[in-house]
């Protein structure tokens, strides 16, 4: 008997071990060196420069890596409007922590065209992460703006960008897409603010988790101008305002050209005005959906002033009644979550984890300077939902992000 029950402890004792073993190399993170840290290895116009002649693909992604601080690449990089152009692919820029890993630039002449403080400028299989992008020109002066106040802070012309835990502030026109391919661009938490069409243009771009900051009375949040299968997706977002004389003054978003913009599951701690989207620019929209909005207690949000006619703006002949684009609308806004396209090479999680490993391994190294800190990863809220899509290869694009420590 006691030579049956040795072996039963000593065989669960094996199982015990061979499963702990297993379980630390699925969780285990390849440690490779950042390739680029600026402010050590030289400054930002240094690692431009490194990350153009690097030849990086999309299984080797060239990281570079901020350490806290501000920098002021509209000075060092930027042309006579601080416009910093980046025309490099497969890359990836990490700060050591968003809140004091500040990236600047002050545009002097306002334009949607000529004043970010990065232009993605064609690339594609861009990642960022725990990084703040500002434009100071009018930022926290917004009472002083004028008729336009146009400074971006991102224009994105491109393909697979990922933007994880970043925040981009400016005024109007904050964040500026542009279809290129397939315009592919996934958002994980983060903050976008603003004061007009602070998230504007083209392509596929799903929202997770996003705040949404309203910086004036009266402003838009989206000016969509899609030409691609789901435009602008917001799923699991909250919108606040700077002050509260803002609540109920702006509206969710406007049409710039056959707009498609849906919100979904969104806390409204600040509710738009009654009838949720403004007039019209330069046609009706294709789509603008609602769905499962709630207040700032958790409370059903009132719809039924929804503006359901629009009368094309520019081009009436695009006006349309509401009763078959509500019908559209409900159909679109109850799709959880939406493809973001086909590609079984972008994969969101892959390019966390890799800078992961990096920075602890570039930690590591460096064991003699401060600590610069450690990549943070969270669970992706709607994860679940994400992966029940029928779509092809969704269901792998998130599987890699694991809980944020």
């Amino acid at each position: 008997m006691g030579t049956s029950l040795d072996k039963k402890i000593h065989l669960k004792g094996m199982l015990l071990c061979v499963s702990l073993a297993l379980a630390a190399n699925a969780s285990a993170v390849e440690k490779r060196k950042l390739d680029f840290v600026v402010g050590v290895d030289g400054d930002f116009k240094a690692a431009l420069n490194a990350a153009k002649s690097a030849q990086a693909n999309s299984s080797s992604h060239f990281v570079i890596f901020f350490p806290d601080g501000e920098y002021n690449i509209g000075n060092l990089t930027g042309n006579e409007n601080q416009l910093t152009n980046f025309t490099a692919s497969h890359v990836s820029l990490v700060g050591q922590s968003v809140d004091k890993t500040v990236v600047y630039n002050k545009s002097i002449n306002e334009g949607i065209s000529i004043t970010a403080t990065l232009y993605f400028n064609g690339v594609s299989d861009v990642y960022l992460q725990d990084i703040t992008l500002l434009n100071k020109a009018n930022y926290g002066d917004e009472g002083n703006c004028g008729s336009a106040c146009r400074h971006v802070t991102v224009q994105q012309v491109g393909d697979m960008f990922v933007y994880k835990n970043v925040k981009l502030l400016s005024t109007q026109d904050t964040y500026y897409t542009k279809k290129s391919g397939a315009s592919r661009t996934y958002w994980e938490g983060g903050q976008i603010e603003g004061t007009v069409d602070f998230i504007c243009g083209d392509g596929n771009v799903f929202f997770e988790g996003t705040n949404l900051v309203m910086r004036r009375n009266g402003g838009y949040i989206t000016a969509s101008q899609n030409n691609t299968d789901w435009g602008y997706v917001f799923n699991n977002t909250t919108i606040t305002v700077t002050n509260n004389s803002f609540n109920n003054t702006f509206y969710l978003g406007r049409s710039w050209a056959r707009a498609k913009t849906v919100f979904l599951n969104t806390k409204m701690v600040a509710q738009p005005k009654a009838e949720g989207w403004g007039p019209d620019m330069n046609s009706a929209p294709a789509v603008f959906g609602e769905y499962n909005s709630k207040d700032g207690n958790g409370n059903a949000v009132n719809t039924s002033q929804r503006k359901t006619r629009f009368d094309g703006g520019k081009d009436a002949s695009t006006a349309e009644d509401g009763v078959e684009r509500k019908r559209r609308r409900q159909v679109y806004a109850r799709q959880r979550a939406q493809r973001l396209g086909p590609d079984q090479a972008y994969r969101p999680g892959e390019r966390s984890k890799d800078c992961a490993g990096r920075r602890r391994n570039h930690v590591e190294q460096r064991r003699q300077r401060p600590r610069l800190g450690h990549i943070r990863e969270r669970q992706v809220q709607g994860e679940r939902d994400f992966a029940k899509l029928p779509a092809r290869g969704n269901r792998h694009r998130l599987q890699d992000y694991r809980a944020r420590g």
